[in-house]
């Protein structure tokens, strides 16, 4: 108890409204998670600010990055492919509603977020200590979906009633319990808390983890570490647990000096080996994805259909294109895909 007092006796001062808005928007990310209202709460949040802090004379005065506008770009471009795929179902009012909501939760928040920065005074101090008590709620509520697991027993997934009013699909939007679920053919417990699938809540916690590291407070910053580490973990990610240890090499390497270097190193550590197994470098390199992809063989089946399906239709059409591929053994609604 003296511990938590400790911490949260450590206050932020808000330079700006925005500033207050965004830590509490983060801060009370799950509260957002049990209400089914996470994914539309940050796009909001985003776009009111974006349209309050407009202003005509400041954006000429000093434009934005070049990548801003390009961001801006690639989201008209999808939003004028999809009108144009939705003019060939005539305008369906759920599937419309559904993809104007995906763009704008997808596409327009992302270049909401990247351009706030540059419109309000927003310290990195700030998010980090929103993000640092956000990755400490990681650790408490994983460790009651663990308890109610192996006490209590699997259960079943829960959609708030908020939920089902947002158009689209509610995967995104549902309260899931940790499951059981084999990793290398051992079975180990696993869960998406916050998110729509395991492996994001895995990216999000590699990403808070190195967050979380630049945190001041030394108790929160312990306390924010341990629930990143521990999503991390039981996310069972293979490509976070692979880029893990894999950041801390390139911090190194850039903070020893050894950054230019740091390819030639690889190419010949990896020469090496492979000579010294007397493999070509192809098979040194594909016996590890060949372990990499049996840890969840299903899995990689499914990534491996989605990412040739999404080719098939580059090479159909290059330039812009809308379809349904379906997969016959899934009895779901298939890959929708728009280029």
């Amino acid at each position: 108890m003296l511990a938590f007092n400790s911490i949260s006796k450590t206050q932020i001062k808000f330079d700006s409204i925005a500033e207050r808005v965004i830590y509490w928007t983060i801060m009370l990310t799950p509260v957002w998670w049990i209400l089914g209202l996470q994914t539309i709460i940050y796009p909001v949040v985003s776009a009111f600010l974006l349209i309050t802090g407009f202003k005509l004379d400041k954006l000429i005065k000093q434009s934005l990055p070049i990548c801003n506008w390009a961001w801006l770009g690639m989201t008209l471009a999808a939003f004028w492919t999809n009108l144009i795929g939705l003019e060939t179902i005539r305008f369906e009012i759920l599937k419309t509603a559904a993809t104007f909501f995906t763009l704008f939760k997808g596409y327009f928040m992302i270049f909401g977020c990247m351009t706030l920065p540059f419109w309000y005074r927003i310290k990195v101090q700030t998010i980090v200590r929103a993000v640092s008590w956000m990755s400490g709620s990681y650790l408490i509520l994983l460790t009651i979906q663990l308890l109610i697991l192996f006490i209590i027993g699997p259960q079943e997934h829960y959609l708030p009633p908020l939920a089902r009013l947002i158009p689209g699909e509610k995967t995104s939007l549902m309260v899931k319990f940790a499951v059981i679920q084999p990793f290398f053919g051992i079975p180990l417990p696993r869960t998406d808390l916050y998110t729509a699938d395991p492996p994001i809540l895995g990216v999000c916690g590699l990403l808070c983890f190195f967050m979380c590291l630049s945190e001041s407070n030394q108790r929160l910053r312990k306390f924010a570490l341990t629930g990143s580490f521990v999503g991390l973990i039981i996310s069972q990610s293979r490509l976070a647990w692979v880029s893990f240890p894999l950041v801390w090499v390139i911090i190194y390497c850039f903070r020893s000096g050894l950054a230019r270097q740091a390819y030639l190193w690889v190419v010949s550590l990896t020469s090496l080996f492979a000579a010294t197994l007397s493999l070509s470098i192809k098979d040194f390199i594909a016996l590890p994805l060949k372990t990499f992809n049996s840890a969840r063989a299903d899995s990689s089946k499914d990534r491996e259909f989605i990412v040739s399906a999404t080719i098939d239709a580059w090479k159909e059409s290059p330039w812009m294109g809308w379809g349904f591929m379906e997969k016959p053994q899934v009895g779901e609604m298939g890959l929708l895909y728009y280029h």
